[in-house]
Formats: C-alpha cells, sequence, structure tokens
C-alpha cells in the first residue's frame, strides 16, 4: 500500500441545499436513503486494467433502490497545479467541494462522447483506456497545466508514477423520490507499488460502565460483519452508553511519497506521509460522539442508546485508508428496552 494525493469519494446527502446549520443532518445517522460507500478493487490501477466497483448503499425507509453508474473518460476538471486530486470530503460527508469538477453526467450534456455508460446495480466493472496516460492534455486537464506547453517528459513521468491522474465515476441512487449522486475518483498511475484497500477490519463493543482495554488484535470476522468472532452474529445490547474500538490497527503505518508544489510550478517535492484509517460509523439509532474515529488517535468511539432505540437495527462502519482505499463491515444489532437481569 502506498502514496500519493488523496482520492476521494464525495457523497451528497440529497439534492436539495439549506443555508441553515440546524436543518443539517448528523452523518452517522441513517435516515432514508443514504450512500454509504462506494469501493473501487483495487483503488490504483494502470491503464487498460479493470476495476472493480461496488457501492454501500442503505435506505432507511426500506424502499426499493435504484442505481446508475457512469464514468468520466477524461480526467475530472482541476483547479491550480494540483487541483485534479484535491481532497473534498470524508466518509458519509455532506457535497461537493469547491473545486469539484462535476459529474461524468453533468460532462455528457456538453460532450456525450466523453462518458461511458457502466449499467446499473449495486456492483460494476470498468476498463481503464489504454491510452488515459499517453496525451499530455489528459495530464494538464488533471493538474490546471497548460495544455500547449508540456511538461519535459521525465517530469511527466515523475507525475504519472506518484500522484497519478483520477478518472471519476459518478453514481446516481434513487429510492422513491429521492435521489442522491456521488462520486468516486480512481487513480490512474505507473507505479509499480499500488495502493490497495483496508483488510483485516475488526471491531470491539462493550458495555462504557466498568469497560478495560481493548484488544490490540482480533480474528476478522469472514461474513462481512464487524465485531469479532468472540462478538459475532446478532448483537444484543440495551440503553446506556458503550466504547467501540477498532482493532488491528498496523503498528507501524505504511509509508508513502506524496508529491507537493511550492510557490511556483517547477517547484515541486516529494515528501514521505504515514497512511492513517478513518472509520465512518453510521446506524439507523442512537448517537455517536464522534462520526470519524482515526487509527492514529484512540480508535474509540462511545455509542449511546435510549429506549426509544429499542428493536432491530444495524451498525456499519466503513473504513478508508485517506488514499481512495475503502472497506465496509455490516452488524445487525438488537437493542433491547432494557438491561438483562443479572
Amino acid at each position: 500500500m502506498r502514496r500519493y494525493i488523496p482520492i476521494v469519494l464525495t457523497l451528497a446527502l440529497g439534492v436539495a441545499t439549506c443555508g441553515c446549520n440546524d436543518d443539517l443532518p448528523v452523518p452517522s445517522r441513517v435516515d432514508g436513503l443514504r450512500v454509504l460507500g462506494i469501493q473501487a478493487d483495487p483503488p490504483e490501477v494502470a491503464p487498460g486494467d479493470t476495476v472493480s466497483l461496488k457501492a454501500l448503499l442503505v435506505d432507511a425507509d426500506g424502499r426499493s433502490i435504484e442505481a446508475a453508474w457512469t464514468a468520466c473518460v477524461v480526467p475530472e476538471r482541476g483547479t491550480g497545479p494540483l487541483g485534479g486530486a484535491g481532497e473534498t470530503g470524508e466518509g458519509g460527508g455532506a457535497g461537493y467541494g469547491l473545486n469539484d469538477g462535476g459529474t461524468c453526467l453533468e460532462m455528457a450534456t456538453i460532450d456525450p462522447s466523453a462518458v461511458m455508460d457502466l449499467g446499473s446495480g449495486t456492483e460494476t466493472t470498468l476498463t481503464i483506456p489504454a491510452d488515459f496516460l499517453d496525451t499530455w492534455s489528459n495530464t494538464a486537464q488533471a493538474y490546471g497545466l497548460p495544455i500547449d506547453n508540456p511538461l519535459p517528459p521525465s517530469a511527466i513521468e515523475g507525475l504519472h508514477s506518484i500522484a497519478g491522474v483520477n478518472l471519476t465515476v459518478t453514481l446516481v441512487v434513487t429510492a422513491g423520490d429521492d435521489t442522491l449522486v456521488a462520486l468516486k475518483r480512481i487513480n490512474v498511475s505507473t507505479a509499480t507499488d499500488k495502493n490497495e484497500n483496508p483488510a483485516g477490519m475488526a471491531f470491539h463493543l462493550e458495555l462504557a460502565k466498568g469497560a478495560g482495554d481493548a484488544p490490540e488484535t482480533a480474528t476478522p470476522p469472514e461474513d462481512g460483519r464487524c465485531l469479532t468472532s468472540e462478538q459475532g452474529g446478532v448483537l444484543s445490547v440495551y440503553p446506556g452508553k458503550f466504547f467501540l474500538t477498532a482493532l488491528n490497527v498496523p503498528a507501524t503505518p505504511v509509508e508513502y511519497p506524496v508529491l507537493t508544489i511550492g510557490n511556483t510550478e517547477a517547484d515541486l517535492d516529494v515528501i514521505t506521509a504515514e497512511e492513517t484509517y478513518y472509520y465512518s460509523l453510521f446506524s439507523t439509532v442512537g448517537t455517536f460522539n464522534d462520526d470519524i474515529m482515526k487509527s492514529t488517535g484512540t480508535r474509540r468511539v462511545a455509542w449511546k442508546l435510549g429506549t426509544e432505540d429499542a428493536g432491530d437495527t444495524t451498525l456499519w462502519v466503513v473504513t478508508r485508508d485517506g488514499r481512495g482505499g475503502a472497506e465496509w463491515c455490516e452488524q445487525p444489532v438488537t437493542v433491547l428496552e432494557e438491561a438483562p437481569a443479572p
């Protein structure tokens, strides 16, 4: 796993906007239609490679969900020398960034030949055009560089091997009258050591009162659930506060090179960064004291449940490495009306 200027998943929580902060939804609360994550496997590829795409789609109202995929066959429009790879959001984020180039559907209204239809459903595949990095215009467009003044070939190769060029995939999701649009950026590079999706994720849940230190490691569940095998199956909890802890965090973070820029476009440098896992938390009930925990922090969040939360629900955790890699788990949970008798 390695390197590069971050690739992102940008999530739109809805098609309407509001200037009132009180009306903004809590990212961790699943209420209605949501796109909780999109995974590209692998998240970083070479020209000509095929990528498997899948989405974690949830509708709290139980409606049938339709999903349609498209891909931009030209890079997204950047703003500034390295704008094509600018970070605009984290898991469950609230919309597009100011430097976002728009969706593939918007690009199709200008040039239909610039967009590929990838079909429908929660999963699909995309084959990267073999000539994606062959022309200077693609790289220049992605990074806001002059098309009529190419960089030297050695500089272009360095840019392609360290930073790469992003290809945007657009996912349009519909349930009833609700429509969401999500973007996934796939990094296309010539690097020999490419990024991979997070693996081996496991989590530990325990009552906060009297909680001790959670284990550092555990055998990952094999059925797509979140909790260790000792806590697997359908978990029963009750009103109160519980601690959820991320396990199997790498003892030594992966190091990778990142391309930086100084005051001029010619002032490029490469620095070493350390990979961080971001764990985004979602459920239909309860409240988390933080919507995201980091592998570099305490690795623990508090989940508070009330009597009004009684019933069957689901806990989702989406793990991202900040560089385009993603994985998730899904844990069935039954919230009891009260704590069981001792």
